[in-house]
């Protein structure tokens, strides 16, 4: 799998974790892996926050292995995206607060909310 044509050393390195990232995900993603976390997350208990707390959760803790563009950080990526969709649907309001939360639940990856691997939470 590959995204670009040509790399500098560094993106060289970056894009193999993402290809690691997707193979990893690939393999582990089993039907009975989905319906083990659907049972214990569908249960709604670990916590209760407003959509910035858990946005600023992300900012600060977690960095998307899936996401080539590592630099950028979480809260500009959420905002960026509701933005985009907000000037090109303007009258859409629930799409832009779709836009806005699309990745709150990369949160399941930090220890209070069960330390999942990445590879289970992330991607496209």
């Amino acid at each position: 799998m590959k995204f670009w044509t040509t790399y500098d050393a560094a993106e060289s390195e970056r894009q193999k974790g993402v290809e690691e990232f997707y193979r990893l995900q690939h393999i582990n993603q089993t039907v009975d892996f989905v319906t083990k976390m659907r049972a214990e997350y569908g249960k709604l208990d670990k916590k209760v926050m407003s959509i910035w707390e858990c946005c600023e959760l992300l900012n600060y803790e977690v960095v998307d292995e899936s996401d080539p563009d590592l630099d950028e950080p979480q809260i500009q990526h959420l905002l960026q995206s509701a933005e985009a969709i907000r000037k090109d649907y303007p009258n859409e309001d629930w799409l832009h607060l779709t836009a806005l939360i699309h990745d709150l639940g990369k949160v399941m990856t930090l220890p209070q909310f069960g330390g999942l691997p990445q590879w289970a939470v992330v991607g496209n």
